[in-house]
């Protein structure tokens, strides 16, 4: 059976042309591949908008070649425009706001049928009717309350459960806003920085022992450092953009002062000018 893993920054890291019941997924489950229901494929957690992750990569082709698999790997390591990759995780986003919001609201219809089933069990006990030990409802009494404290006790595992994907669904939201602020992305500029530097560093050490140029291990430090300064130059226009016009340069308090005293002083000699012409005026 011939097998295809594939990489691209849109899409991710890929298995293609499994079959259910062939034994690749117990191969690549155990490198830590997850199967994914919406596009029915198995996938490298994480691994889209990021540079391939050749190591797990070649482990798996390794592996399935091994399990008697013929396996072809095909990686476009290409680095897309940022805005574009900003695009797809923004939509991504607000996907995953839509089915939170989806999930709570099938949790709080299944909390309210709950309450309201013990609602119209303990119509029995609305006035407050105990159960009668020994009497011939004592059975069904018994059988009836202990239905309502599993439909109570349903009904608020229900409401946590909508509770708490009301509050992902928010955190989704709000996650593109949040991404975009002047100070997270001020922080982000800085940390893709120290990273970039430290892989830099780690890429000459590389270099410098002389080991082989074209292996799998100095090419995905060349593509992530690639990547790395892609993304600090999109993120370095970002926070260009964010920053306030420069301020007016405050004036010198004594040049004001300078400036007060040379205005009083024209009033003066204008109003020296009027009397003196008033006074020559009258003679």
């Amino acid at each position: 059976m011939s097998l295809t893993i594939e990489h691209t920054e849109a899409e991710g890291t890929i298995l293609d042309g499994t079959s259910r019941g062939d034994g690749s997924g117990d191969v690549v489950k155990a490198l830590g591949w997850r199967w994914s229901r919406q596009i029915t494929s198995w996938l490298i957690p994480r691994s889209r908008d990021v540079p391939p992750k050749r190591h797990l990569i070649a482990r798996t082709a390794d592996a399935l070649r091994a399990a008697g698999f013929d396996v072809d790997v095909v990686v476009d390591a290409t680095i897309d425009d940022r805005q574009d990759a900003e695009a797809r995780r923004a939509e991504r986003a607000q996907d995953r706001a839509q089915r939170l919001t989806a999930k709570a609201d099938a949790a709080q219809q299944r909390a309210d049928a709950h309450h309201d089933r013990a609602e119209q069990i303990s119509h029995r006990f609305v006035q407050g009717q105990p159960i009668l030990i020994g009497q011939h409802s004592q059975a069904s009494a018994e059988r009836d309350a202990e239905r309502i404290r599993r439909s109570i006790t349903a009904s608020v595992e229900e409401q946590q459960r909508a509770h708490q994907a009301r509050d992902s669904a928010a955190i989704a939201a709000a996650a593109t806003d949040t991404r975009n602020t002047p100070t997270v992305v001020a922080g982000r500029i800085d940390r893709l920085g120290a990273q970039l530097r430290r892989e830099e560093r780690d890429l000459a050490h590389y270099d410098g022992r002389g080991a082989d140029p074209d292996s799998v291990r100095r090419l995905a430090m060349v593509e992530s450092i690639d990547f790395l300064r892609a993304n600090i130059d999109h993120w370095q226009a970002v926070r260009d953009c964010q920053r306030p016009p420069p301020r007016r340069p405050r004036s010198d308090p004594m040049s004001r002062v300078a400036q007060a005293i040379s205005h009083q002083r024209d009033q003066d000699a204008l109003e020296l000018h009027i009397l003196r012409h008033l006074l020559d005026w009258w003679r």
